[in-house]
């Protein structure tokens, strides 16, 4: 019985077969590892090699380019587990992610969306901690604020997903940070596990640092309204300042800030 999915939409990484490799050393059979292919043209045979024939690895394969928010919606949409356990294609997850993801979920059965620690990485050897709040009253205060969670660190029930109305595909950026404020006022539980349970890479040609302004709008658009839903006019003034401040942050000075453990 496929109990959990782990969602991996990709257009093609060169970390895509470590990242699923990862994943297939559980020994369990209560998973399934669901590629979303978002480039016609990728090779999966080529890329996964024997990995491509494990019967754990289902694969769908978008007709035509239709980016990351709607290949995360096709996904939560033909995901067989209850649990969907997110993963970019260039993160990598550590080898009892999945383990600890199943055991938080059987001891706090009543958790909506579970997060962990996540180190972050870049190609300069450069390497930092990413945490974040581990109680529910200070993890929803903190997301009012700004997104702390990293995308390859959550896993969430797929069934308030589908009740919230899956990912909105107007965000072409900054899908998961709307989602998670939505979870925060349909009143869902968050947990967090404190430890790092995945490898957060920042590369030149990652979206966090290649559309950086772009994404940031997207996430401003989400905070926007989640301030009108609260109808609360302080924090929406409140959005507006913080975000006029971090769009004209140069970006050296974003990459120190990250470094310092004070930042994504």
């Amino acid at each position: 019985m496929i109990l959990y999915s782990i969602l991996i939409c990709t257009i093609g990484s060169s970390r895509l077969s470590d990242v699923v490799g990862r994943f297939l050393s559980d020994n369990g059979n209560d998973f399934e590892i669901l590629l979303v292919i978002d480039d016609p043209s990728f090779d999966v045979p080529g890329s996964l090699g024997a990995l491509a024939s494990d019967e754990r690895v289902r694969v769908l394969a978008n007709s035509t380019n239709l980016g990351l928010t709607r290949s995360l919606i096709r996904g939560v949409n033909e995901a067989r587990g209850k649990i969907i356990i997110r993963n970019d294609d260039d993160d990598l997850p550590s080898g009892s992610r999945l383990a600890r993801v199943r055991e938080h979920f059987v001891r706090y059965p009543d958790t909506d969306l579970v997060f962990s620690f996540a180190n972050g990485l870049d190609e300069a050897g450069n390497r930092w901690s990413i945490e974040g709040p581990t109680e529910q009253s200070a993890i929803v205060s903190l997301l009012k604020r700004k997104n702390f969670i990293v995308a390859s660190s959550v896993a969430y029930r797929r069934e308030l997903v589908v009740h919230l109305g899956n990912y909105n595909p107007l965000f072409r950026y900054a899908q998961d940070y709307e989602l998670y404020l939505r979870f925060s006022r349909a009143g869902a539980r968050f947990a967090c596990i404190d430890v790092p349970l995945v490898d957060r890479m920042y590369s030149p040609n990652s979206i966090t640092v290649q559309k950086r302004k772009t994404q940031m709008l997207y996430s401003f658009a989400a905070r926007l309204i989640h301030a009108a839903e609260l109808k609360d006019v302080r924090y929406t003034l409140a959005t507006i300042l913080q975000y006029v401040s971090l769009y004209i942050t140069p970006q050296w000075m974003r990459k120190l800030r990250r470094r310092l453990g004070l930042g994504r």
